[in-house]
């Protein structure tokens, strides 16, 4: 594709030098009127246009009257905070005099990076498009940090084609295309045309950023080619400085395509393909050469692996899970295809020297990979085996995934934790946890046991009986003590004073006492009541509850 004509669906980026003037700092209210009549010819020709646009920090280092260098993270997340409210309002704008709808999306990698947030983002920006509005992509540097951003915008714009399907992605910037060398440097230079392959040649070729207000260089414009060509979008560099930039490129500007490559299975791979690295994968070369020529990796291949791969519930703690880092420090893996013969044979070597076996799938789901637990025992007499579930290993919920949110409610725990206008739900993965205490108080008693026999044991533990267990009390206090279940917030259902109480000053002090020589202290030490413990509304514990 060496023309727009044929796209249905174009991202265009925009780069910070284009937008913003470098001297003043000040939007160049001009060129983008001229953008704006370039994406209604577009719209009038009934293609779908996407801009991803930078010059939120620009605009706003402008205003905040900061300086034109490299800023702490704090300044630019300021300096963005205020450009992004003005990038917005200029695009809407100069679109509305056409009678375009304006859409502002916000993004970090996170939003990519995890599949659900993915699909989110797509079904979004396929609803605007449907209904006619103009996408105004950026990425939210308010709030990304190294670990959860892009980096800059011609690789978010690489992501935006693949997300949306585009069929054309127009870099827009201040570079006329891509060349053998830096122009600016080398007299020699030659400009490409036309590239059909992205090979090791061509990717030495490119060079760094050159501008002080844009953060793309060659390199990530190369980086954004490669991933929107393995997802089918032809892409184009542009210099977008003249006015109608994109009515321009199909009247012959000077230009670099980069041929779309196809792929059967482009979703997919377009979306793994534009993610930010988070390991490395170490392969032989027979593997290597496999994935050359665009075949699957075979768990043989793989040789080692780098990097700590979490379940993605966030990235706080230095870009990582603080699930993961919490269970994980100083732990060892290794992954294995138990379909694999080869690999599952490695698995009973390692049960063969193992002392405790522990695991997690759903009930009946390794005998159908051919491995069982007494078998494993009778290989190695001395293995001690847990198997931990959500419901058991039978009964009607066997086959159901328990989540500690759903366990908290169904064993009465949020019945009794929260408010009593609300019910709640502990703060911590409280389930999860009261299974991991139980699993490993009785692997501690099997381990004490098999010293003294020699002999290995198995261990069954659910999440819903384990915390189950630990509703004993709020049970026995209801079945035969009649007590009604409340939630009573800060305060104990059996236990008095014990809570938190405002004091005079409006402010809250917390007490917790435990028994009467606690509770006399409280009265003569700190209340000064020396007569209050002799009091007969409360010279007991059952009596100051009541």
């Amino acid at each position: 594709m060496a023309t727009l004509g044929g796209a249905k669906r174009l991202v265009v980026k925009i780069g910070s030098a284009l937008l913003v003037d470098r001297t003043t700092g000040k939007l160049r209210q001009d060129w983008l009127k001229t953008l704006a009549d370039d994406v209604a010819a577009l719209k009038a020709a009934g293609k779908d246009v996407v801009l991803v646009s930078s010059g939120s920090i620009a605009l706003g280092r402008g205003v905040l009257a900061l300086p034109y260098t490299s800023l702490p993270l704090e300044q630019s997340q300021a300096a963005a905070a205020v450009g992004q409210i003005q990038l917005a309002r200029a695009y809407e704008e100069v679109l509305a005099p056409h009678d375009i709808i304006t859409a502002q999306i916000l993004v970090t990698l996170e939003d990519s990076a995890d599949r659900r947030r993915y699909l989110n983002s797509r079904a979004t920006m396929e609803t605007l498009l449907s209904m006619g509005a103009v996408p105004i992509v950026n990425e939210n540097d308010t709030v990304a940090t190294d670990e959860i951003r892009y980096g800059d915008n011609d690789r978010l714009a690489a992501q935006v084609a693949v997300t949306v399907g585009a069929d054309a992605l127009v870099l827009l910037s201040d570079v006329d295309g891509f060349y053998s060398a830096n122009p600016n440097i080398d007299p020699n230079a030659k400009r490409f045309n036309v590239i059909d392959v992205i090979t090791p040649q061509i990717e030495a070729m490119a060079g760094d950023a050159g501008s002080g207000l844009s953060k793309g260089g060659m390199k990530t414009k190369l980086m954004a080619a490669k991933t929107a060509t393995a997802a089918g979008c032809a892409m184009v560099i542009a210099e977008g400085s003249r006015l109608n930039p994109i009515s321009a490129i199909d009247q012959g500007l000077p230009s670099t395509w980069f041929s779309a490559v196809y792929d059967p299975q482009r979703a997919r791979k377009g979306w793994i393909s534009s993610m930010k690295p988070m390991g490395r994968i170490v392969v032989d070369g027979g593997a290597e050469n496999a994935l050359s020529k665009g075949k699957s990796l075979l768990p043989a291949g793989v040789t080692g692996v780098e990097g700590d791969f979490a379940r993605g519930y966030d990235a706080d703690a230095r870009g990582h899970s603080s699930y993961f880092v919490w269970l994980n420090r100083g732990k060892e893996s290794i992954a294995l295809d138990l379909k694999n013969p080869d690999e599952m044979k490695i698995f009973k070597q390692m049960l063969a020297k193992a002392d405790v076996f522990i695991q997690n799938l759903m009930p009946g789901a390794l005998e159908r990979l051919g491995v069982s637990m007494a078998n494993l025992r009778t290989e190695n007499p001395a293995l001690i085996t847990c198997d931990i579930s959500g419901y058991g290993a039978s009964g009607p919920f066997a086959q159901m995934k328990a989540y500690d949110f759903l366990v908290q409610a169904e064993v009465g725990l949020a019945q009794i934790t929260g408010a009593p206008e609300e019910p709640g739900r502990v703060g911590v993965s409280i389930c999860d946890i009261a299974a991991g205490m139980t699993a490993h108080a009785a692997i501690l008693q099997a381990l004490v046991a098999r010293g003294r026999t020699g002999q290995g044991r198995s261990i069954e533990v659910s999440l819903f009986h384990a915390l189950a267990d630990w509703m004993n009390v709020p049970y026995l206090q209801h079945q035969y003590g009649g007590r009604a279940i409340r939630r009573p917030g800060l305060h104990h259902p059996t236990i008095a004073p014990y809570g938190a109480y405002v004091c005079g000053d409006n402010r809250m002090l917390l007490i917790s006492i435990q028994n009467e020589r606690e509770w006399l202290r409280l009265c003569v030490e700190v209340l000064d009541q020396p007569d209050m413990p002799q009091n007969p509304n409360f010279d007991s514990n059952v009596k100051r509850v009541q």
